[in-house]
């Protein structure tokens, strides 16, 4: 007669804590607890270490969907270059926290904010010094972005004459140009700002 076997509840317990996670529940937790994307979410579960790097830099910086945004584009973009694992890639999540940062507190735009995260590969150098020394910082100074803006203008009349037309998608010509002239380190939103403002938007 075969007799029933039983385990210990504890050490049941035990043992699926050491379980690896399935996908459907690293997705789920992607989803519910950080609140991402389906498409992000998705993308991040192809790789458990790179999930795991996630979540580490969530737990230091709990912006999950600005993290993501790394991660998906520049960490997988170097991880696939070099074709190294997210161990290999020589930028730990403090580091890349350490970006993330500089760029909320606008000290650094995102396009910019790209060239400096290639720089930081492989080396323990300061965000705020590779933005230093490459000269990629934001312009701080509004009367600085006040007359880029202005030149832009003054030299596109055609342009602000379609956007006082009412054609305001025209706009982005404008900004992209002001972006050119400051060589990116002009923070966008200030510059619609002073474009709506100087046009009497």
């Amino acid at each position: 007669e075969l007799i029933p076997m039983t385990i210990d509840e504890a050490r049941l317990s035990e043992l699926r804590a050491r379980m690896p996670a399935l996908p459907q529940d690293t997705l789920d937790r992607l989803l519910n607890e950080h609140g991402l994307p389906e498409y992000d979410a998705d993308i991040l579960i192809q790789d458990p270490e790179v999930v795991g790097y996630f979540e580490d830099c969530v737990r230091l910086f709990p912006q999950a969907k600005k993290v993501s945004n790394w991660v998906i584009n520049d960490l997988f973009q170097e991880m696939n270059e070099r074709k190294v694992s997210v161990r290999d890639v020589g930028l730990s999540p403090e580091r890349l926290v350490e970006l993330i940062e500089a760029v909320d507190k606008k000290l650094v735009s995102v396009n910019n904010g790209r060239e400096v995260f290639k720089k930081m590969i492989g080396n323990e150098r300061a965000v705020k010094e590779i933005i230093d020394e490459s000269g990629v910082g934001l312009i701080s100074d509004d009367s600085v972005i006040r007359t880029a803006v202005q030149e832009v203008l003054d030299n596109n009349a055609p342009i602000v004459e379609q956007i006082r037309g009412g054609k305001e998608q025209a706009i982005n010509s404008l900004i992209g140009q002001v972006m050119k002239a400051t060589r990116g380190k002009a923070e966008a939103g200030q510059v619609v700002g002073l474009i709506r403002e100087l046009l009497g938007l």
